[in-house]
């Protein structure tokens, strides 16, 4: 695929979460899902069926309904991509969770994510992709 291209596939699967939640229609079949420890959950999840599983379920513990992301920025890097985000949503008790910062480094394949990595941190992330402030 080409930049372009990988560039439209990521921001149609953040709008495909937006709208329906996370699906595997995005997600290439062997994906590895990384997300940092100091999240509940947090760990490697490795396949389409369990990166999904776990996002659904991590949503449902957390007290998540209706969790959005608004793209920032897509930096590219090497073979990757670092997509800079605003997450936001409300909880089940309706109360708006604050929007905060999140950063996905994602690894395309055959047009779909075969790897993301999220990170917490904006200085993490860039390190991540050999890069700095």
């Amino acid at each position: 695929m080409s930049h372009d291209e990988d560039l439209e596939l990521i921001r149609e699967s953040y709008v495909e979460w937006n709208t329906h939640g996370i699906t595997e229609r995005f997600l290439h079949p062997d994906i590895e899902w990384i997300t940092p420890p100091q999240l509940p959950g947090g760990g490697t999840y490795v396949g389409s069926e369990a990166t999904v599983a776990f996002l659904r379920e991590w949503e449902g513990t957390m007290g998540v309904l209706n969790l959005s992301f608004e793209i920032q920025e897509i930096i590219p890097a090497r073979d990757e991509y670092l997509v800079v985000s605003i997450a936001e949503g409300t909880s089940e008790s309706g109360v708006g969770i604050p929007a905060h910062s999140w950063f996905h480094l994602m690894t395309l394949e055959n047009g779909k994510i075969r790897r993301a990595q999220l990170f917490l941190d904006r200085g993490e992330a860039l390190e991540a992709v050999g890069l700095r402030e």
